[in-house]
């Protein structure tokens, strides 16, 4: 006998109730949306709370079908799972939604795709890993037992931990260091070096590669080079390999540590460089395929100047004589004496260059050997080329201001080559203070009107689209004008 009760229930809920079931609390009943019966649990149908299991089972198959696999049945690991049978033919326990979405894969084809992988890369699985799925414990070739990552197994990324960490320490051994802090993933390992006792982190491969230097150690050694050199070591640069000095003029520069250590700089803002002491070399040089040739240059430092040349071949390099000069100037006069007197024995720049990456100018043939040196030797004393170093400090002075402007004010017009060829142009610019005036007391005309007027008031005639473009800005205007009260004064 069926309970009226549960009749009303069912029909509220669209479901006919049949008749009772041989479980306890359940009842047979069917749906009429889609006419299959099934057993359900009183209280679920009550609230709502249920759906055709033969429905739900056509849904799986048909995702299956989608997926290329096949729906078996319902699944021992519980209710969330069905059994599939997948493209490869082996069984499996899949999640319906994960197979919805096609989030699966064969766990016994990636496992033997794994120690294939792992057979490749000389590797022997032990064991899953507390680290996640991707990690697996593998056997070494060495012996030792690691977690490493599938994909670095893939890739032969990886090795061993353990030997890494002894060969480290016997390397740490050779090159003088002490483990003394690890590092953060970011950071290196901080090391003591035994030979001066200073403490720095250093990176692992620079241990390995050698690459590594003491840092106080060497700035100590920059310090005693800025003394050498009579100069002084101020701070680090943000150019790499310079440091910012103060020279003995009392100006500060930028300069290359390693001009520092060879004495090859010279103040730019004083202009000291062609004024300072130089000199008058003569090297002998042969190269390892047996070619020779002799060299003419000027230097302050020839040991600085010869490390400058970038033979491409093993050279012997012979210094036969270096003649002192009281200046640059004066030693680039001897230099172009020579120039002009050897010409017959010059060496073409072309066929140089497959024996010197710098330098490969001024090169002479050994074939005047004995003329050549004797020519060197035989210069006239540095007296006959005195030069007025004082007038050539004022045009070096003058080139630094020039630069300066240009630096500030960026293109100077006056100094373009087309106005300098045109002397209407030209004239028009040296009045550029005067133009500027009548174009704002004529109330900033155009360009044919303001033509006009500087053709009537300075009989110039020209183009002044430039100059209007100037006197629209007035920043530009400005700097501009600072520029030529330098430029004609």
């Amino acid at each position: 006998m069926l309970n009226p009760k549960h009749l009303t229930e069912a029909k509220s809920v669209g479901l006919e109730l049949l008749r009772n079931s041989e479980k306890c609390g359940y009842k047979t009943y069917r749906f009429e949306s889609c006419g299959h019966e099934c057993e359900l649990q009183v209280t679920h149908v009550r609230n709502n709370n249920f759906k055709c299991s033969v429905c739900i089972e056509h849904k799986y198959i048909e995702e299956a079908k989608r997926k290329e696999i096949r729906y078996i049945g319902d699944s021992v690991l519980g209710k969330q799972y069905r059994q599939y049978e997948l493209r490869c033919g082996h069984l499996q326990d899949l999640k319906a939604g994960h197979v919805r979405d096609g989030r699966f894969r064969c766990t016994l084809c990636q496992h033997s795709k794994i120690e294939n992988e792992a057979f490749i890369s000389g590797l022997k699985i032990i064991s899953s890993s507390q680290k996640g799925t991707n990690y697996r414990l593998f056997e070494l070739p060495c012996g030792h037992r690691q977690e490493i990552r599938q994909d670095h197994v893939r890739d032969k990324s990886f090795c061993c931990n353990t030997c890494e960490k002894i060969e480290l320490e016997t390397l740490l051994l050779l090159r003088g260091l002490e483990f003394i802090e690890k590092g953060t993933n970011r950071n290196p390992n901080k090391y003591e070096f035994l030979s001066c006792g200073h403490r720095q982190t250093i990176q692992t491969h620079c241990i390995k590669s050698n690459t590594f230097r003491c840092d106080t150690c060497n700035e100590i050694k920059y310090q005693e080079e800025a003394v050498s050199a009579g100069i002084k070591l101020i701070s680090n640069s943000d150019a790499s390999g310079y440091k910012v000095y103060e020279l003995s003029c009392g100006h500060r520069q930028e300069l290359q540590t390693v001009h520092v250590r060879r004495q090859w700089f010279a103040c730019k803002q004083c202009g000291d460089h062609w004024s300072s002491p130089n000199g008058l070399y003569l090297l002998h040089m042969v190269a390892e395929d047996g070619f020779e040739w002799l060299k003419i240059g000027t230097a302050k430092c020839i040991f600085a100047r010869k490390a400058t040349y970038q033979f491409k071949k093993p050279t012997d390099v012979y210094e036969l004589n270096y003649i002192e000069s009281k200046s640059r100037f004066v030693a680039n006069k001897f230099e172009k004496i020579l120039q002009h007197s050897l010409k017959e024995f010059n060496i073409s720049s072309e066929k140089m260059k497959n024996y010197m990456g710098n330098g490969h100018t001024e090169c002479f043939s050994t074939d005047g050997y004995t003329y050549i040196v004797s020519t060197f030797n035989c210069l006239p004393k540095v007296s006959d080329f005195e030069i007025d170093l004082g007038q050539k400090r004022t045009e070096i002075n003058t080139n630094n201001e020039k630069r300066a402007l240009r630096k500030k004010c960026g293109l100077i017009p006056w100094e373009h080559g087309n106005v300098i060829k045109n002397k209407s142009a030209y004239k028009m610019w040296e009045h550029l203070p005067d133009i500027h005036l009548l174009w704002l007391d004529n109330n900033k005309p155009g360009r044919v009107r303001l033509e006009k007027i500087i053709l009537d008031t300075f009989k110039i005639k020209c183009h002044v689209n430039s100059m209007l473009c100037i006197f629209k800005e007035e920043n530009r205007y400005r700097l501009l004008l600072e520029a030529h009260r330098y430029y004609f004064k």
